[in-house]
C-alpha cells in the first residue's frame, strides 16, 4: 500500500471524505502539513464558534444521525467543506446565522454573513479572516433562506439576510461581551482545540448501545482557566466509541491523525464505571471527553429496518402534493399512531404544500415521522423521503417529504 493511499483511509476515518475527496485534498496540502491540516488562527476562531452553536440545535437522537449534523468535512488552513447531513441542513443554518428578536438574546453567531457561490452556501465573518463552505444548490438556499424568513415575529432583523456587510450594533455588543478581558495564547488555543475537533468528528460517530439514547453535547466553559484565556472544552456523548477509545485515538503519537502535539502534551483519565478522560494542551486548555451512556426513558415499539438509503424497487424522489400528504397521514396515524387522525385539520397552503394542525407538540411529530421512516411500519416512507425540517420560532414546524412542503401547527400554541 503507497503511503498516500494509507494516509487517504487514515484521514477519511476522521473527516467522513470519501476517497477520492481526501486523496485529492491530501495531494493538493503542502508536504510539511499534517494530513489533517491545522486552521489558521481566524479560522480556528470561527470554526469554534460554529461547533459550540450546534449544541443549541433541536434534539439529533436518530442512530444514524452523525455528530451534530456533521456528515463529514474537508478541512483546509484557511476553510473548510461542512457537509450536513439529510434533514438537518435547514437547522443548522437557523441556529447559525444571526437574528435579532425584540426583547430577546441575539439567536446565531454574531457577524456571520452567508452568499452562495458555485454550488456551495460560503460562511464568513465580518469580523474573522475565514470560511465554511457548505455543498447546497441554489434552489436549496433559496428554500432554505424562505423557511427562515418565515413567520418571523413582529420586530425581528436577519442581518444576514438585510445588512450583509455592516454588523448590528447589538452584534457589535454581543462580540464584545463575548471578547476574551486578557486574550492571549490560551485563548486561541482553545479554539484551535475547538476547531480540531470539528475536523475529526467522524471518529466519535461510532455504533449506538442498546437501549441507551444517542446523543453529543460540546460546550466551553465560560470562564478562562487562567489570564492568557485558556478554557475546558466539554464533550459529552451517549454512543460509541468510549473516552478512552477516543482518547487513544486523539493522542497517538504514532498517528498522523491525532491532534496536534501542543493540543496532547499529557492526559488525565479519572476512574469510574465509565471512565472520563482529560486531555492538556501547552497553554493548559484542556477537552475533556466524558462517556456517558444514558438509558431511553421511550423505548421504540418497533425496530430500526430501513436504512438511509432509498428502497430497492424503483420509487421517484419527488411525488405530488396528495401522495406526500398520504405518506405524512400514514406515518401519524398508521401501525403506531401518534395522533388520530380525525384530530388532524389539513389545509392546503398558498405557496404549495399542506397546512396541518394538531393538538400535539409539532416538534414531536417531526421526531415521530423520522422514527417511523426508519422502521417498517410505514414501507413507503424511507429516511431519504424526509429531505429537511426546521422548527424556528417555537409556534409550528416545517417538513419537506418527497419534494412537498407540509407546515404542522399546534393550535393551542399561543392561547391563554
Amino acid at each position: 500500500m503507497s503511503r498516500t493511499t494509507a494516509l487517504t483511509k487514515l484521514r477519511t476515518t476522521a473527516t467522513g471524505e470519501g476517497r477520492q475527496t481526501a486523496a485529492k485534498a491530501l495531494r493538493a496540502l503542502p508536504p510539511h502539513l499534517p494530513p489533517i491540516p491545522e486552521a489558521s488562527d481566524g479560522q480556528a476562531r470561527l470554526e469554534s464558534l460554529f461547533l459550540a452553536n450546534l449544541n443549541r440545535l433541536p434534539v439529533v437522537s436518530h442512530p444514524t444521525d452523525p455528530p451534530f449534523a456533521i456528515r463529514r468535512c474537508t478541512p483546509g488552513v484557511t476553510d473548510i467543506v461542512i457537509e450536513i447531513a439529510r434533514p438537518h441542513l435547514s437547522a443548522v443554518l437557523n441556529e447559525t446565522l444571526p437574528r435579532a428578536v425584540p426583547d430577546q438574546d441575539l439567536d446565531g453567531i454574531p457577524g456571520i454573513r452567508a452568499h452562495h457561490h458555485r454550488g456551495h452556501l460560503v460562511l464568513e465573518h465580518l469580523r474573522l479572516a475565514g470560511r465554511i463552505r457548505i455543498p447546497l444548490t441554489s434552489t436549496q438556499w433559496h428554500r432554505t433562506r424562505s423557511w427562515m424568513l418565515t413567520g418571523l415575529p413582529a420586530g425581528t432583523v436577519a442581518p444576514w439576510a438585510t445588512r450583509p456587510h455592516e454588523m448590528l450594533p447589538l452584534e457589535e455588543e454581543e462580540l464584545l461581551f463575548q471578547a476574551e478581558s486578557e486574550p492571549g495564547p490560551g485563548a486561541a488555543e482553545s479554539a484551535r482545540m475547538s476547531s480540531a475537533l470539528l475536523r475529526r468528528l467522524r471518529l466519535l460517530h461510532g455504533a449506538p448501545i442498546p437501549r441507551c439514547w444517542p446523543f453529543y453535547n460540546v460546550w466551553p466553559n465560560p470562564v478562562p482557566r487562567n489570564s492568557s484565556g485558556a478554557r475546558l472544552l466539554n464533550l459529552e456523548w451517549g454512543s460509541r466509541p468510549t473516552a478512552l477509545e477516543l482518547a487513544e485515538l486523539l493522542t497517538d503519537a504514532r498517528s498522523p491523525i491525532a491532534l496536534p502535539a501542543p493540543l496532547r502534551t499529557r492526559t488525565h483519565v479519572h476512574a469510574g464505571d465509565t471512565p472520563w478522560v482529560r486531555l492538556h494542551a501547552e497553554h493548559d486548555s484542556q477537552l475533556l471527553l466524558r462517556h456517558n451512556p444514558l438509558p431511553s426513558q421511550s423505548p421504540r415499539p418497533w425496530s430500526s429496518e430501513h436504512g438511509p438509503q432509498r428502497p430497492p424497487w424503483r420509487m421517484t424522489a419527488r411525488a405530488d402534493e396528495l401522495s406526500a400528504l398520504d405518506l405524512v397521514m400514514e406515518a401519524l396515524t398508521g401501525a403506531h399512531p401518534l395522533v388520530d387522525r380525525s384530530d388532524l385539520r389539513v389545509a392546503r397552503r398558498r405557496e404549495g404544500g399542506w397546512d396541518l394542525f394538531a393538538p400535539q407538540l409539532h416538534f414531536g411529530l417531526l421526531e415521530h415521522l423520522r422514527q417511523v421512516a426508519h422502521s417498517p411500519a410505514c414501507p413507503h416512507l424511507w429516511p431519504a423521503d424526509i429531505e429537511d425540517m426546521l422548527s424556528p420560532y417555537g409556534e409550528f414546524s416545517i417538513v419537506r417529504v418527497r419534494g412537498v412542503d407540509i407546515v404542522f401547527h399546534d393550535p393551542t400554541q399561543g392561547q391563554g
